[in-house]
């Protein structure tokens, strides 16, 4: 035994060995060394001499009964003095820990006063909560947007509601309508909101296509849009009609709109005439499919908008393809997409009334007459185009010149002719092309007449279609059989581009395939060459049978 030098004392114990088969012998190996604390009060006799019955089933004899009840009791008594002293340790520990805690959040709080961002003045404030929020925020919902601004404290409630662009960008989508006595509240919601902004230009979002009705009978539900629209003595339809006529009583101040409503309802945009002067871009959709109205926006509604002295950007989308294309005012539009019924001459008459359009989207609709031939039309300011000519053929594209023309976007029932229509308006558009995308229903000579026509031009003689095309997209509702040789002309067309060796040229091709009755291990070694290609740097993309393939 060897004393410590302050508190305690260090002793050899020995490791107790396996219960022997004869007398307990301590052996030198076994022997380590235990530090004692004083406050321990152990005799080192009793740890040194165990008593030998500990390692056998014999009774003890009256002496050793006596000598180890005698250790059993001081040793308890021990034990019992550690477990007091481990309770007083514990509670001080945790009188101590929740001490800590207590005054970590005492500390805390008293930090925040110290936050600079207290000391920031209302309008750097609303200029953060400005960058913090999203674009648009639903009216209704008072836990999200800058109605959550006001929950944190007063002095966030005043900044926030002093600040008209907060609450500019206001969206009504996806209406939760409750039972009359709850949803009355709602035209009052609204105007406050509508006050809070002040004289600032608004971003409104109308949107009808998704209404949700709770009332005392039935659980909320989606209501079919049909027996909500076409009865307009629904419940609901009060409602709906007041909160859209809020928003047309402020439409002075509108920038942008975006309205999905009934055609019923939109004739009361026709309140709005002469008060669209801020108006810079709207989109006005029906909330319903095409064969439930019997009726669309009809001219007059369209006709507001020539008070719109502003107007740049306009959608009227989807709309039957029996209603006729409207008188449309145009002279400042840069976007138009329309899906009205209009010939190639109708077309051409709006595209000559729009000087400065960037961007046309429209349908095209069938001449029983056959095309009426049209004066040539040169537009200086198209950079996108999109037509959709399933019922009509690509003689518009033969009338028209486009010097600016970077996207062209085709949806197509077939071929027709399409290689020598984009080859010709290319050369006298000298456009330079950069982009196009395809959409095709009958597959047929898509690789040969198409694909082929785009590889990059190796003598004088060869017909080489856009020589500047960058990207290709092809869209094919139903491969069938074609698939095969659709891909073929697809790697062909790439690896021709890729023996060039230049940087310039075809880069991106994606290729969709509605429908097919191809299997992957049929087209495996077709997949593999377009895989190497993705793998070597080429962007190329293929969806087949709604699955992503490359």
């Amino acid at each position: 035994m060897v004393r410590g030098r302050t508190s305690g004392v260090f002793i050899l114990v020995a490791q107790p060995p396996a219960p022997p088969t004869g007398k307990p012998r301590i052996r030198y190996g076994q022997l380590r060394t235990v530090f004692l604390p004083k406050w321990i009060s152990l005799t080192v006799t009793s740890i040194l001499r165990p008593s030998s019955l500990v390692f056998s089933n014999d009774p003890p004899p009256d002496l050793e009964a006596k000598r180890v009840e005698e250790f059993l009791h001081n040793h308890l008594r021990e034990l019992s003095k550690q477990d007091e002293e481990i309770a007083r340790g514990s509670a001080l520990l945790n009188q101590l820990t929740n001490k800590r805690r207590h005054l970590q959040q005492y500390i805390t709080a008293h930090q925040g006063i110290l936050s600079p961002i207290r000391t920031f003045p209302p309008e750097i404030l609303a200029e953060i909560f400005m960058q913090t929020l999203d674009d648009a925020y639903d009216v209704f919902d008072t836990k999200r947007g800058p109605w959550a601004l006001g929950h944190v404290c007063r002095r966030w409630k005043d900044a926030s509601r002093s600040s008209p662009a907060l609450w500019a960008s206001l969206s009504i989508e996806n209406l939760h309508l409750q039972p009359q006595l709850r949803h009355a509240n709602l035209p009052a919601i609204l105007e406050d909101v509508l006050t809070l902004t002040s004289n600032q230009e608004l971003s409104i979002t109308y949107s009808l296509q998704s209404v949700i009705i709770s009332d005392t009978k039935h659980s909320s539900k989606n209501y079919r849009l049909q027996t909500l629209w076409c009865n307009q003595r629904a419940d609901s339809w009060d409602i709906l009609q007041l909160l859209f006529d809020i928003l047309v009583s402020h439409s002075t101040r509108w920038k942008t709109a975006r309205l999905v409503i009934p055609f019923a309802l939109g004739r009361r945009l026709q309140k709005a005439r002469g008060s669209l002067a801020s108006l810079v871009s709207i989109d006005l959709s029906p909330c319903i499919p095409a064969h439930l109205g019997s009726s669309c926006f009809d001219t007059k509604t369209i006709d507001v908008l020539s008070t719109a002295p502003k107007l740049q950007a306009l959608t009227v989308t989807p709309i039957p393809t029996t209603i006729i294309l409207p008188p449309i005012p145009c002279p400042q539009l840069r976007y138009l997409a329309h899906s009205f019924s209009a010939l190639a001459m109708e077309h051409i008459q709006l595209l000559t009334e729009a000087p400065l359009l960037e961007t046309y989207k429209a349908d095209f609709s069938w001449d029983s007459n056959g095309f009426t031939a049209v004066t040539p039309f040169t537009h200086n300011s198209l950079r996108r185009l999109e037509l959709c000519c399933r019922d009509s053929d690509l003689s518009f594209l033969e009338s028209l010149t486009c010097p600016s023309l970077e996207e062209l976007a085709l949806d197509l029932y077939y071929i027709n002719r399409l290689e020598y229509i984009l080859y010709n308006f290319d050369r006298r558009s000298g456009c330079r092309l950069r982009q196009l995308s395809v959409k095709f229903k009958d597959p047929g000579g898509v690789d040969t007449w198409l694909l082929n026509k785009f590889k990059p031009k190796r003598a004088e003689r060869d017909l080489a279609s856009l020589p500047s095309l960058a990207v290709l997209h092809i869209t094919i509702e139903t491969g069938q059989e074609e698939t095969p040789e659709i891909l073929k002309g697809v790697i062909r067309l790439i690896e021709a581009w890729l023996d060039t060796g230049t940087s310039v040229g075809l880069r991106s091709v994606s290729v969709i395939i509605g429908k097919d009755n191809w299997t992957e291990s049929e087209i495996e070694d077709k997949l593999n060459i377009l895989c190497r290609f993705k793998d070597e740097g080429f962007d190329i993309s293929l969806k087949r049978n709604g699955k992503q393939e490359v």
